[in-house]
């Protein structure tokens, strides 16, 4: 593992780095201990590693904002439509409303049967092939499929949503 001690060593952290894959935890506690907010350079992203440090910065949307994005990744900015993970009250708020009855459990529970279908024929191909993809064959296409049937996507058209 890279030794971590101190803010400025925190912020070259890499925490998808190979030295911490097989196990994180002991880079996560060094971080807690001596780092707890620090910059990670190489991502431009803010790490806040103590439990309630997070749900400080979570509850405050003020100021720290997820219109830019909540993860790594750049994400679709509110002019091109954004997404709910990075949307801010009072627009976080309203769009949760319309959509949380689409997300209760008993919502979720009635997609099982489908979920299940799309699984089972990912897997009979990886079966007859010998070998799978997970991310392209499982992890990406079901539900990107499930959630572009949730929205009416005609079938012509989910290939296009589904990219």
């Amino acid at each position: 593992m890279t030794a971590i001690s101190g803010p400025a060593a925190a912020s070259a952290f890499d925490p998808f780095g190979a030295e911490h894959r097989d196990d994180p935890y002991p880079a996560y506690a060094v971080l807690r201990d001596e780092a707890p907010c620090a910059h990670l350079d190489r991502y431009g992203v803010w790490l806040i590693s103590r439990y309630d440090d997070v749900a400080a910065v979570l509850r405050d949307w003020e100021t720290f904002s997820s219109a830019t994005g909540a993860g790594l990744e750049p994400v679709a900015t509110p002019e091109e439509g954004g997404v709910i993970l990075s949307t801010d009250p009072p627009d976080h708020t309203r769009v949760r409303r319309a959509v949380a009855r689409d997300f209760t459990p008993k919502a979720i529970g009635a997609l099982e049967p489908r979920v299940r279908e799309l699984v089972g024929r990912a897997l009979e191909v990886a079966l007859a092939e010998g070998q799978v993809d997970w991310i392209d064959q499982v992890a990406q296409p079901v539900p990107t499929t499930v959630m572009a049937e949730l929205m009416g996507y005609p079938d012509r058209h989910r290939q296009e949503y589904c990219r």
